[in-house]
């Protein structure tokens, strides 16, 4: 199960480099046990139509942390958003 709801803010932009950080502030992760979460989007493009979008998830937890938590579990949200924000784009987002 996802998190319904997380606050996030950006804590990195750099326009040269394509790359963009959020790092959820309140709810999502961090109401479940982790005490930092952080997803790093760096996009690179492969063609005239194609970008590669790297992700990179950076967190922390105090204590032991249940299995649906663990950052293999919390990258699928992630994808399920890259997905969602595809799919926009590709049904003409104008």
């Amino acid at each position: 199960m996802f998190p319904s709801y997380q606050r996030e803010k950006i804590t990195e932009f750099d326009e040269s480099s394509h790359e963009i950080g959020l790092q959820v502030i309140e709810g999502g992760y961090l109401s479940q046990g982790l005490s930092y979460y952080k997803t790093t989007f760096k996009l690179s493009a492969m063609g005239e139509d194609t970008t590669l979008v790297n992700v990179k998830i950076s967190y922390d937890h105090e204590s032991d942390i249940e299995e649906k938590v663990k950052p293999t579990k919390t990258s699928q949200s992630t994808l399920l958003y890259l997905g969602r924000l595809e799919r926009y784009l590709l049904n003409g987002s104008a």
